[in-house]
């Protein structure tokens, strides 16, 4: 065989190889580009959901401390007086005012849910 038609074919042959790899490499690419869309996108929902558990949690510490000083109150009240007292009063407006955020919260909530189809 000529020497010259083996270059040229061991050049083809690179060629070929070549094209091939590039080929399997820029499939690769797009995969690992869908990839990474993905993984952006899944990260930014869990996010998502970690402020609205941390908004939530806020909420519930409120509605719980509240709650607690609402009992307070009463049992103080009703001991000392048989009545009730300013603070009792200021018990009640504070458990109304939680209750009122936690639920503007779920509505909200919700809301952003429907929005989103469910999602």
């Amino acid at each position: 065989m000529n020497i010259q038609l083996e270059v040229a074919m061991v050049g083809a042959l690179q060629a070929i190889v070549v094209a091939i790899l590039g080929g399997i490499f820029a499939r690769d690419s797009k995969k690992r580009k869908v990839a990474d869309e993905l993984m952006q996108k899944n990260a930014k929902r869990a996010e998502e959901r970690a402020e609205l558990r941390a908004e939530e949690s806020m909420l519930a510490i409120k509605l719980m401390y509240a709650n607690i000083s609402l009992s307070k109150e009463m049992v103080i009240a009703l001991r000392k007086r048989g009545e009730i007292n300013g603070e009792l009063n200021d018990a009640i407006d504070a458990t109304k005012a939680a209750e009122t955020s936690y639920k503007s919260f779920l509505d909200a909530v919700a809301a952003r849910k429907l929005a989103e189809g469910g999602n």
